[in-house]
């Protein structure tokens, strides 16, 4: 089985049983990342994918719990289906749209 894991220092391939890989090392904590809430409109969450050059940001309830992951895709899908790119229309359109259920699921890290 080979697993490939993404890191800002590259991707790694890694083969099963080869290493011993500590994964919490491999991830950013939630202060240093930029996220989006759920109650944000799509012209924000546009804005602030663009403004951090990211592809895809983590989306939060008020409360800190994880909700989804927005993509660039995600939001293109959006415009096209609404059929226009107005930006005046995207500050009223809820990002709650735009997420995809299921779509990148969180994943619970124990440390033993």
């Amino acid at each position: 089985m080979l697993i490939i894991v993404s890191s800002p220092q590259g991707a790694k391939y890694l083969r099963r049983g080869a290493w011993s890989v500590n994964v919490i090392s491999l991830l950013t904590p939630k202060a240093q990342v930029a996220y989006l809430y759920d109650d944000f409109t799509v012209r924000q969450g546009l804005e602030k994918l663009r403004a951090h050059g990211y592809t895809a940001i983590p989306v939060l309830a008020k409360d800190g719990s994880y909700v989804g992951t927005v993509s660039e895709g995600d939001f293109l899908w959006c415009l096209l289906d609404q059929g226009s790119g107005d930006i005046q229309t995207q500050e009223k359109q809820p990002l709650r749209r735009v997420i995809r259920p299921g779509f990148n699921p969180a994943v619970r890290i124990d440390v033993a």
